[in-house]
């Protein structure tokens, strides 16, 4: 020994001969972090860029919300259309937009600019429809952000960040505009925005609009510049958030982070230099270097010696630990060099074995963990694959079966049953099934949840294993040992805490389930329930949707038309879309009896409309006319024994819904169907809705007849008037010039009898056509035989062309009309013809007649001396308001045209729609 160094030692030998291995592995260690830092660096540079670029445009965005909401704060003061007026309110507001260095418009409903503040005529007027910001308002009808446009002041480019304008009502009246100039970083309240931000501190930073024009640059002389040729320009323009190394327009090689902000067109991008983020790893690295060279030269004058001496048990050491972690466990080393080497190798002999034992544990857990994790992947492939919870349950079952080597099972959904009105009790409904007879799944079809294993395992909040001979129901215990079941586990399928349904598995083996087992159960259950309650949402989504829909059609049908049996026909049809019923009738109540008028399902329906059904105890239609709300029976025929005698005797559940009109009740809807249970609440619901619009059509049909009655009975009237007024006064003078002519006559007096006499012809004739104007008021019996046309033309030849007026009647087009629509033109043209024979002092008329597509045209022309229509609708002259109100009973309108001494048009349009012929008695819609 020399100097107390034991040369036989494994640490003198480490400080002899292990500078050749410190020198490889500070060189390895060295090349390793330096790359390790790079890597880190870029990847921390990327990560930090990349979110202080989200956030940034995050804030930014929030800094534009503040101008959107002080254009909004205006626009609640913009109340009119009136360009005018909003104007004005611009100009009230000028203080609160002074932050809008280029301006403030308002663009009307059209995209018209309607105002402008500082005040702008050249632009008044012009159609800004086409503008980006403007389109984006009417479509979304919230705040919208442009691009660099050119609509600032003399063309000067602009962002606009513009909000829409909107009416007490929410109706849309308009944008509203704010302009900020691009580039005036000095003054500008929106750059101001930015730069408080704190964006720009270091590197280059710019925000660029969608076609990748710069708004703002921290280069202020790039402002305004196209970088839509620019890679993370490009990307950021595609809505992404991220961060890339790349080159900048200079060649540079940077460091870009970029985003989009929210809720506008815009991207921001940020922009570092590589060279100045690795700036801070020179040091380090020509440490590093130092450290190589001395860690290389030194130890290299030491390896040649003493490399021999040491390497042979540590290349042997290295050799077992490659086989180790080549996967070959067990290997065993021998160094008898009586050092640390020796110790050394003895406990690699102990870990290689302790190994081997640990991997071969581990990878039988692995091998359970991935099945399971398989195994699940797999349910939730079949589950996902519809929303269909039939579909769901079956395809969960067999894939469930399969997995678990069981041979059958059942599938169950959970739902309320019992009578309306009555508590319900929780029911188990057989959805699936796989390895089960037949006998078992009709005796499983509805299952009471209390009483079944599913039961159990709710009330314990986990899965429950049973052998079937203990099954709590005996008959399906009975069916299951016949099958030779000995095992059953019920799972509960789960979602948000709520129990949906159930899983039944079976297998005639009777083993005992692995921990693991039941787990990967639970597991397979909750992904079964998920499933299930988006089925079922999705189910209900849908089922709402299709009622909103059903709703408005019958609605629109109800208020679109007065045919009253294409309107209840309709509202039977759209009601079986939500409410499933095997047959249906809408019934009318008079005289103490309900009338069937609609029906569906029947299978006669034509006998069932029209029979009268007598209000009595037998039946619970006298419980809903009564009590005047909806009675639902479960089982029909066994409370009401004479429903067994109807034909449609099959039917069991029962619904009968009142239609009341002003708290008075005026019939009912009868909906039926073949199973029983009943209906549910929300079809209770869905039905009463539909009586109400069944109710309302009844009543529109009733008050439109009483309209038509009222109509006739005023017709009668001032037929009676006219009659008083022009015929009797004029018999009346004959009579009176008669006697006179007979008292001159006596009196020898033969020239003024003669003078009588011809005021007595003139009278007669003037009470003849009286009486012609009279007699065609009533409807002409040529107008049922020939139509409107020839009743049209009968009216001009026997009235107006014998009082001397030159007539002509001109047709375009075939006129094929209702009998209602003919006779009320025929009353409008009768009454315009009347006016011109004796009003207007004409000398000629004509009438046309002309077929359009949606409907027919009616003009009556004359050429008397007209009148001021203001002032003859003002007083009620002329018989225009009865011709008016004839025209809008039928649908259309009537348009008047004259002046003083230009004579008079009288046009009518009516759109044709032919009504059948109602299926009940007109009197059913006035019970007493």
């Amino acid at each position: 020994m020399l100097l107390g160094i034991r040369w036989g030692s494994l640490r003198t030998k480490i400080i002899a001969w292990s500078f050749v291995p410190t020198a490889i592995i500070l060189v390895a260690v060295a090349s390793v972090m330096l790359y390790a830092y790079q890597r880190v660096t870029e990847d921390l540079v990327l990560e930090r860029d990349q979110e202080l670029t989200r956030l940034s445009a995050g804030q930014l965005m929030t800094e534009l919300t503040e101008y959107a909401g002080i254009l909004a704060d205006v626009a609640r003061m913009v109340e009119s259309k009136d360009p005018a007026a909003q104007q004005t309110a611009l100009q009230r507001a000028r203080n609160r937009l002074v932050v809008f260095d280029a301006g403030v418009v308002i663009l009307n409903t059209y995209g018209r600019v309607a105002a402008a503040d500082p005040e702008r005529p050249e632009i008044l007027g012009q159609d800004w429809s086409n503008r980006s910001y403007f389109r984006e308002i009417v479509r979304t009808q919230g705040p919208a952000f442009s691009d660099v446009v050119a609509d600032g002041l003399q063309g000067a480019e602009v962002i606009v960040v513009a909000v829409p304008v909107k009416g007490s009502q929410g109706e849309f009246l308009g944008t509203l505009a704010g302009l900020f100039r691009l580039g005036t970083t000095a003054v500008s309240p929106f750059y101001g925005s930015i730069v408080k931000l704190r964006i720009g501190e270091s590197g280059t930073n710019y925000l660029v609009d969608r076609n990748g024009r710069v708004i703002y640059h921290s280069n202020t002389d790039r402002m305004g510049d196209d970088f839509s040729g620019q890679a993370v320009v490009q990307q950021v323009l595609s809505g992404k958030v991220g961060a890339i190394r790349t080159r900048d327009r200079d060649g540079q090689d940077i460091v870009a982070a970029f985003a989009p902000v929210p809720g506008t067109p815009w991207g921001l991008v940020t922009e570092e230099t590589w060279a100045a983020l690795i700036h801070p790893s020179q040091g380090y690295l020509q440490f590093l270097s130092l450290l190589l060279a001395l860690g290389v030269v030194v130890p290299a004058l030491v390896v040649t010696v003493g490399v021999r001496r040491i390497t042979r048990p540590i290349a042997d050491l290295i050799g077992a630990a490659q086989a180790v972690a080549a996967g070959n466990f067990g290997q065993t080393i021998s160094a008898p060099s009586g050092d640390e080497l020796e110790e050394l190798a003895k406990q690699f002999n102990l870990m290689s074995a302790q190994l081997q034992e640990s991997y071969a544990h581990l990878e039988r857990k692995v091998t359970g963990r991935t099945r399971e994790l398989a195994t699940l992947n797999a349910i939730a492939a079949v589950v996902s694959r519809s929303l269909d919870l039939a579909e769901i349950l079956q395809n969960a079952l067999d894939k469930t079966l399969e997995v678990t080597s069981m041979e059958a099972g059942a599938a169950f959904r959970l739902e309320e049953i019992g009578d309306p009105g009555q508590a319900r009790s929780p029911t188990l409904i057989l959805m699936a099934h796989r390895g089960l007879p037949g006998e078992f799944t009709r005796q499983a079809a509805r299952l009471s949840l209390e009483a079944s294993l599913a039961g159990q395992a709710a009330r314990e909040g986990q899965l429950v294993v049973r052998q079937v001979a203990t099954y709590p129901v005996g008959d399906l215990r009975q069916l299951m040992e016949r099958e030779g079941l000995r095992l059953v586990v019920s799972v509960p399928l789960m979602a948000k805490g709520r129990m949906l349904g159930a899983l039944n598995l079976g297998t005639r083996s009777l083993r005992s389930l692995a921990p693991e087992e039941l787990a990967l159960l639970a597991s397979i259950a909750q992904q079964i329930g998920v499933a299930v309650e988006n089925a079922r949402l999705y189910d209900a989504e849908q089922a709402r949707r299709r009622q909103a829909a059903t709703l408005l059609q019958v609605a629109s049908v109800v208020g679109s038309t007065l045919e009253l049996d294409e309107v209840l026909d309709r509202i039977l049809d759209q009601l079986r879309r939500v409410v499933d019923y095997d047959s249906a009738s809408i019934q009318l109540l008079q005289q103490g009896k309900l009338q069937v008028i609609a029906g569906r399902g029947y299978a006669d329906v034509k006998q069932a409309l029209g029979m009268t059904i007598p209000l009595s105890e037998e039946f619970p239609n006298q419980r809903v006319v009564e009590e005047g709300r909806p009675v639902n029976l479960a089982d029909a025929p066994v409370l009401y024994p004479a429903f067994r005698g109807l034909p449609y005797a099959q039917m069991r559940s029962w619904l009968g819904v009142p239609l009341s009109v002003q708290e008075r009740i005026i019939g009912m809807i009868t909906l039926d169907r073949r199973e029983p249970g009943g209906y549910g609440e929300e079809e209770v619901q869905l039905a009463t809705a539909f009586a109400d619009q069944a109710a309302l059509a009844l009543e529109n049909a009733r008050l439109y007849q009483q309209a038509e009655q009222l109509a006739v009975v005023e017709e009668r009237g001032r037929l009676a008037r006219e009659l008083h007024d022009s015929v009797t006064q004029s018999l009346y003078s004959l009579t009176l010039f008669a006697a006179a002519g007979r008292r001159v006559a006596a009196a020898g007096d033969l020239v003024r009898a003669q003078e009588y006499l011809a005021q007595v012809g003139e009278t007669g004739r003037q009470a003849l056509k009286e009486m012609r104007l009279l007699v065609y008021q009533l409807r002409p019996v040529v107008l049922e035989q020939e139509g409107l046309v020839g009743a049209l033309q009968h009216r001009l030849d026997a009235v107006e062309k014998r009082a001397g007026l030159e007539t002509s009647l001109v047709v375009a087009g075939i006129i094929e009309l209702p009998v209602i629509v003919e006779e009320g033109l025929y009353r409008i043209a009768q009454e315009a013809l009347n006016n011109a024979l004796k009003h207007a002092e004409a000398t000629a008329v004509t009438v046309h007649l002309r077929a359009c597509p949606e409907g027919v045209e009616m003009e009556v022309v004359d050429n008397g001396t007209g009148f001021d229509p203001a002032t003859a609708v003002n007083t009620g002259g002329l018989g225009l308001v009865s011709m008016r109100e004839r025209a809008e009973r039928m649908g259309g309108s009537l348009t008047l045209i004259s002046a003083p001494g230009k004579g008079t048009t009288v046009r009518a349009s009516v759109t044709v729609g032919v009504p059948p012929q109602p299926r009940y008695s007109p009197a059913a819609l006035n019970p007493s």
